[in-house]
């Protein structure tokens, strides 16, 4: 019997970070700051806000990473206490579910406040072959990264085997996405794999799959040794965050033209960046393993990150297109506000339409 075969039920929820009040209070908190960065970078921000939002520009890769940890801790996870049929359908199907509802309600809204797109547009959007909002690349993603769990666990033939063969697979996308660089042809809506988006936070989905494998030992180490780890993780995050955000600043991905790629300012960004995350990530982990916080409001925000996180940029769409003037101090509110019904609302609809199947990422 393969080693990853599906485990007693009763050990299936056995030390799981992901139960842990103080982790939904945390997915709770980054996903408010996830909205308040999409602001941040839209194109109206810097003219409402002057330099006020800019420190937000910078904090949306750390919030994605730690989504992306956790999403990589339930694939381990659940592949390991489902196998990996029951896994895929439980992990994809959710999220399919809110990417196309998402799409949809994007591309009408867009619609109405006089967007026009072509029949080939439609046609392609309506499918998800080209994203009409770029934030759907999360979704796509995603996906991707749980089908190819489902393929490693299929094919390998133990934990360790499927393991190093999706690292395989996700080092392969990453690099292909990389490569593929940003597009230039206005005319295109965001095709799939273009933007360092789509891989300079996909490390953590394999860091996640990795804790989880070593929980019980990761675990120990930190119990013992808590309070050095946690100051020394405290000095290289300021020092990695300092050189990732001076590294964006200066070279970034963005340095790329039609005639060069910029490769090498693209690698040395990616260089920087990766350390300062994953270090972020594993403070979130100590914190939650050490302290005890949260409560119903929190819990009831984290369930919703994934919609939160897919659903804000329609608002901000609809205060830049509309002639729809807000005071300054007033736009984010509602931005929030309206994000939050509108995630509560899609929520319910889904689970409605799934008849409780579990969605992979709560």
């Amino acid at each position: 019997m393969s080693e990853y075969r599906v485990e007693q039920s009763e050990n299936q929820t056995r030390n799981d970070i992901t139960k842990y009040p103080q982790t939904k209070a945390v997915v709770a908190v980054l996903a408010l700051l996830t909205i308040i960065h999409h602001v941040s970078v839209s194109v109206f921000s810097e003219y409402l806000y002057g330099k006020l939002l800019k420190p937000f520009e910078y904090i949306g890769i750390f919030c994605v990473g730690f989504f992306m940890f956790l999403l990589g801790y339930t694939a381990m996870k659940d592949v390991k206490a489902y196998g990996w049929k029951v896994y895929a359908r439980r992990n994809v199907i959710p999220i399919l579910v809110l990417f196309f509802f998402c799409s949809y309600a994007y591309m009408i809204v867009t619609q109405l406040l006089g967007e026009r797109y072509t029949m080939e547009e439609l046609l392609l959007s309506f499918f998800g072959l080209i994203l009409l909002n770029d934030q759907m690349w999360i979704a796509v993603e995603v996906i991707l990264l749980n089908l190819l769990v489902a393929f490693a666990f299929y094919k390998g033939k133990n934990t360790k085997v499927a393991t190093a063969l999706f690292a395989v697979c996700m080092l392969l996308m990453m690099t292909g996405s990389l490569l593929l660089g940003h597009q230039f042809d206005k005319d295109i809506f965001t095709n799939w794999f273009y933007g360092e988006w789509w891989y300079n936070t996909t490390i953590c989905f394999f860091l996640g799959m990795l804790y989880r494998r070593k929980q019980t030992q990761v675990d120990s180490w930190l119990k013992k040794h808590f309070l050095p780890a946690f100051m020394g993780g405290l000095v290289l995050l300021a020092v990695t965050g300092y050189a990732a955000i001076y590294t964006v600043d200066h070279y970034g991905y963005w340095t790329e033209t039609p005639d060069n790629p910029g490769y090498g300012d693209k690698l040395l960004t990616l260089a920087a960046q990766t350390p300062a995350i994953m270090l972020f990530v594993l403070l979130m982990v100590m914190v939650i393993g050490r302290f005890r916080f949260g409560g119903r409001v929190t819990e009831a925000g984290s369930a919703i990150y994934f919609e939160l996180i897919l659903l804000n940029n329609i608002f901000i769409y609809v205060c830049s297109h509309a002639n729809v003037v807000f005071p300054k101090s007033v736009f984010i509110i509602l931005e929030i506000v309206f994000t939050y019904i509108a995630a509560i609302i899609l929520y319910n609809i889904k689970r409605l339409v799934l008849k409780g199947d579990q969605a992979g990422h709560e």
